[in-house]
């Protein structure tokens, strides 16, 4: 399956393989239905690659997408001397959207305008009142060994 970060540009290359059709014929589209709303991209053909450029889906949906699998496919046109044509589906899949939480902070002091700072959050930091900050894994782990030394004391007052 393939994995999509909608704060990020995505590039895919696939094999093309076309018999009894004229490869300069064949107009591709690459497609993924988000919400019932079909969003195309054109797809570069040379040769037998195909190449496919997304750009940040967050800049193209302003709304924001959900996490979760959604449909992708490629359309391919393919047009005919007799002004007819042939309409095909050669690939469609699930692909995957997620996306980590993202912040943008502009500084206006000592920066140019123009540059601009991403903080991308990994993992969530707890911070307590006159402690340093913490990780949550290293929190919950010392909330466990707390836990159990205090359920040892309980145990000794009672033998």
């Amino acid at each position: 399956m393939i994995k999509f970060n909608p704060n990020k540009s995505k590039k895919m290359n696939m094999t093309l393989e076309a018999v009894g059709v004229d490869n300069k014929k064949i107009n591709f589209e690459f497609i993924i239905e988000i919400q019932n709303i079909k969003y195309s991209f054109p797809v570069r053909s040379n040769g037998l690659r195909l190449n496919i450029d997304v750009p940040k889906l967050s800049e193209i949906i302003k709304d924001i997408i959900p996490n979760g699998e959604y449909k992708a496919l490629i359309e391919a046109k393919i047009a005919t001397e007799n002004l007819k044509g042939y309409y095909v589906r050669p690939w469609e899949e699930n692909i995957l959207i997620e996306s980590d939480p993202e912040i943008n902070v502009k500084l206006s002091e000592d920066l140019d305008e123009k540059e601009e700072i991403i903080l991308t959050v990994s993992k969530p930091v707890i911070v307590e009142e006159n402690s340093e900050e913490k990780k949550i894994d290293e929190y919950i782990e010392e909330k466990k060994i707390e836990e159990k030394k205090e359920n040892s004391k309980f145990k000794n007052i009672f033998k």
